[in-house]
């Protein structure tokens, strides 16, 4: 209990005036006896004894009388529990409420998802605000969806936001939301009433070292608003998850051998965990895989690839637990004669020398890098192109290329553009004349067929160290952590001097030398795809193949990137995500299944207009909403003239560090918030916001001055009665 006027608590003082009256009034008898009298006095101490009684009764109700009245001038605040029985708590200010969005958050305990903890938290504390607080709402992920942007005092619509709110299923990004917190105060003006962030989160590791990364640059802006932190975590909780499913390539010998690898990460390492494989919604296999003490385990499926066409299929977790979204992970490919890429080499200027073509034929070439890419590479001499039999392969690779007569590069420009991937390799035989006249002209279509300006081949000294320019480039996204970790310790020693064109917006730098200078650049042209390497892939230029590792690695993955020609498509979990589609409805409708019993939607596609280098056939642009479901997406339209659908499958799986339930411990957790001085409380209801919340409650005071009135008649009725019965008795006593 708290009280508006607390210094009126003095008057409590006051209770003592009655007693000080009453010691100080009393008067001292005089004694006479008169032996007549003793038996008076006998029955006169029987009622002088009540008679004491009586008066101590009067003592107290007057000090009771007094201290009502200063209780009720303090004017009390009695506690009233609140709707959400939760204890009642006015709370002035103005808010904005955070709440983590991420995979991790629909992890269930208890039968309740961490979301739904966080969320009935706040629908609690919404209950709490003064209808002079307002208040917004923010839903972080790896971006901050302002659900409601302005700080706002109209507290129905919140909480009907609030109660819609669902996890994403993505990752968090903490910083970007935290300052988005930041920035909505920052447009408002000052009002007076106290600000504070609530952030609700678990506190999940890999989400806030992401934090601590970003941490020492934030440190210089300043929080406008304090934070506190509703960790709605706990430190026990634990679950598998299929961490990826790999399958060979895009496409597989139909009716062949199908080999699906990846690895799991199990409940319990220390138990056998069964796992099953799902090929077009049918289970098809199962084992039992043994982490034996692994955080992470291995495993192994090998069936047939079924008939010609588009298949999916899932690796799932036989047992579930709190978090469904990661278990189970899902692939694509397409069943058919596999994709076939053609070698150019200029060959060996003696049985001595090996030359670029030796090396790319060893990474490309043998039966097993064959096998694990799915890939059928043709090597062939530069005087025997057949430029009339481009329309056979899917990629065309040229390894340190001389000199190709101009009717074979206006060939190979038409089977890029039609959908065909090109890549070349510079190396110091290349003739660099004709690829000048192919690089980048303003005046080209697409402004060139090769990426930049090519310059000259130039000798390095000292070697220079290759880097990643452009991590999120789907040329990477099967490099593994080690595999980039030996790449940044390669070295060039030559390279042809390629410069960036800023017009050339197709074009993106993938790798670079650690001067800047590009290394491996990418570039859309037409409907297909062309990888340039500014160096030759012999040892004469970069240390690349004796880094067998990192070499293979970047020739099969450019090589299939080349090849795909967007039959294997993965998309990431609740992002758009844009397809190229070969002949395209003339209505311009796709067909849309989400995974599930969703009902199929349509969609609306952008034919573009016939494309200008050799008469490619027209490009249709579909754009897929928000991916929110995880699992297999279907793709269908029916092209001119066909009777059949043609169906594109594409796979949608969360990140799987997201789903990984390691707490990042309290402190290092408030480190990483260090640029907001945070604090973490474990519920809200609990936390102290001070100079903002104030107890909420009924004030009493037309009850408590009834009270004192009521004291005051009953200490009237007795001193009445006391005094009137004392001069009866007066009168009474003989004289």
């Amino acid at each position: 209990m708290e009280f508006l006027t607390g210094t009126m608590l003095w008057g409590l003082l006051a209770g003592a005036l009655p007693v000080a009256i009453h010691l100080t009034g009393r008067a001292k008898p005089v004694v006479h006896r008169f032996p007549a009298l003793r038996f008076i006095l006998r029955s006169q101490r029987a009622s002088s004894r009540a008679l004491r009684i009586k008066h101590l009764l009067l003592l107290l109700l007057r000090i009771a009388a007094l201290a009502l009245l200063a209780f009720a001038l303090a004017r009390p605040l009695w506690p009233w529990p609140s709707a959400a029985g939760m204890p009642g708590a006015t709370v002035r200010g103005e808010y904005v409420l955070v709440l983590d969005g991420s995979l991790s958050m629909a992890y269930r305990e208890h039968e309740r998802a961490r979301f739904d903890e966080a969320r009935e938290q706040a629908l609690a504390f919404l209950e709490r605000l003064a209808p002079e607080s307002r208040v917004a709402l923010i839903l972080a992920t790896e971006e901050a969806a302002n659900l409601q942007g302005r700080l706002t005092l109209n507290h129905p619509q919140v909480r009907e936001l609030l109660q819609g709110a669902r996890p994403t299923g993505r990752g968090l990004d903490a910083g970007r939301a935290l300052q988005a917190a930041d920035g909505i105060f920052a447009r408002e003006p000052e009002t007076g009433l106290p600000r504070a962030t609530i952030f609700f989160t678990d506190l999940q590791r890999y989400a806030m070292e992401k934090l601590a990364q970003r941490a020492p640059g934030l440190e210089g802006g300043a929080a406008t608003a304090p934070l506190l932190v509703v960790d709605v975590g706990s430190e026990d909780a634990r679950n598998g998850a299929v961490l990826s499913a790999r399958i060979p390539g895009p496409t597989a010998a139909a009716e062949e051998p199908l080999t699906v690898t990846g690895t799991l990460r199990p409940v319990d390492p220390a138990r056998a965990l069964p796992v099953d494989l799902f090929l077009d919604g049918v289970k098809v296999a199962q084992q039992q895989v043994d982490p034996k003490g692994a955080a992470e385990v291995a495993y192994e499926f090998r069936v047939p690839a079924g008939k010609p066409g588009p298949h999916a299929c899932e690796v799932k977790l036989a047992q579930g637990d709190g978090l469904m979204e990661d278990q189970a992970r899902a692939a694509c490919y397409v069943a058919g004669r596999p994709p076939r890429a053609l070698l150019v080499e200029q060959g060996a200027r003696d049985s001595k020398e090996k030359d670029s073509g030796f090396f790319l034929r060893a990474a490309l070439a043998s039966p097993a890098a064959a096998s694990a890419s799915g890939l059928a590479v043709t090597p062939v001499k530069v005087e025997a192109l057949d430029v009339e039999g481009l329309a056979q392969y899917q990629a065309v690779i040229l390894a340190d290329p001389g000199p190709l007569p101009e009717r074979a590069w206006e060939a190979l420009q038409r089977f890029v553009a039609e959908g065909g991937g090109l890549f070349v390799w510079l190396g110091p035989r290349a003739d660099l004349l004709q690829a000048r006249r192919h690089a980048y002209s303003e005046f080209a279509a697409h402004r060139g067929l090769l990426p930049g300006r090519i310059v000259e081949f130039q000798r390095l000294e000292p070697p220079l160290a290759l880097r990643v320019a452009a991590p999120n480039h789907p040329l990477l996204a099967r490099f593994t952590a080690g595999v980039l970790s030996v790449l940044r310790n390669v070295t060039a020693g030559a390279r042809v001097k390629v410069v960036p064109e800023a017009l050339d917006t197709l074009a993106t730098v993938v790798l670079e030398l650690e001067d800047g200078s590009p290394l491996v650049l990418e570039k859309s042209y037409g409907r297909g795809r062309v990888v340039l390497c500014a160096i030759g892939p012999e040892p004469d230029s970069s240390a690349l193949p004796k880094n067998g590792e990192v070499f293979v690695t970047l020739t099969l993955e450019a090589t299939r990137l080349l090849s795909g020609r967007g039959e294997e498509a993965e998309a990431r979990l609740g992002r758009p995500h844009w397809l190229d589609l070969d002949a395209p409805p003339p209505d311009g409708k796709v067909l849309w299944r989400r995974p599930g019993d969703a009902p199929a939607e349509v969609l609306s596609i952008d034919v573009g207009e016939r494309d200008e280098a050799g008469g490619a056939k027209p490009r249709a642009r579909l754009m897929l909403p928000s991916l929110d479901a995880p699992g297999i997406h279907r793709v269908s339209w029916r092209p001119p003239n066909a009777k059949e659908d043609r169906v594109l499958l594409l796979a949608v799986n969360p990140d799987p560090d997201e789903s990984d339930l390691a707490r990042m411990e309290e402190s290092a957790a408030l480190a990483a918030l260090k640029p907001w001085k945070a604090e973490r409380v474990r519920r809200l209801d609990e936390a102290r916001l001070k100079g903002v919340e104030r107890p909420a409650g009924r004030e009493l005071p037309v009850a408590l001055l009834g009270l004192v009135l009521l004291v005051l008649f009953a200490e009237s009725f007795l001193s009445n009665r006391l005094y009137r019965g004392g001069d009866e008795e007066a009168a009474n006593t003989p004289s």
